[in-house]
């Protein structure tokens, strides 16, 4: 970017809440983050809006739209359906995460399963430390974005929730 527009482009990576402390301090011109935080951004400030979104092509179709998983170990048995995970311990990036929190709690919502009244819920600040979570049974569930599953080993099972 630097040799296209001849300025000056540093790239900084962020977990949310150092991403926000920078916007707060004016030290962000430009930042790419996901759909449900841009909206809390821009809830909070003053943007000129959105320049571009991300498309991923799948089986030849194109899509803008960001998912999200809910994740156990493979050898857990005693979850198999929504209703199961009432209870358990579930670990996220944070509420503000649409793929990492939103679309299962969505999900559970309207299964019947009321996740901030019965389970304990663990932040974590971002997805690679929930998918640990889960590995390591410090967890029973994750939720994490559709594409962080795709990057991971492999070793926990996985329902899509949109």
């Amino acid at each position: 970017m630097s040799q296209e527009t001849g300025l000056e482009v540093r790239l900084r990576v962020f977990n949310q809440d150092d991403m926000n402390r920078a916007l707060a301090s004016n030290r962000v011109d430009f930042f790419l983050t996901n759909p449900s935080h841009f909206l809390m951004i821009r809830s909070e400030r003053s943007l000129t809006g959105v320049l571009a979104t991300l498309q991923r092509e799948w089986q030849g179709r194109s899509t803008g739209s960001i998912g999200g998983l809910i994740l156990t170990r493979a050898e857990r048995s005693d979850i198999n359906r929504l209703a199961d995970l009432r209870g358990k311990s579930i670990a996220t990036p944070g509420i503000h995460y649409l793929g990492g929190f939103q679309a299962a709690a969505l999900e559970l919502r309207d299964a019947g399963v009321d996740i901030l009244r019965h389970n304990r819920m663990v932040h974590l600040g971002n997805h690679d430390r929930v998918i640990r979570a889960v590995l390591t049974s410090d967890t029973d569930v994750g939720f994490v974005r559709t594409g962080v599953y795709e990057n991971s080993s492999g070793k926990i099972r996985r329902w899509r929730t949109s």
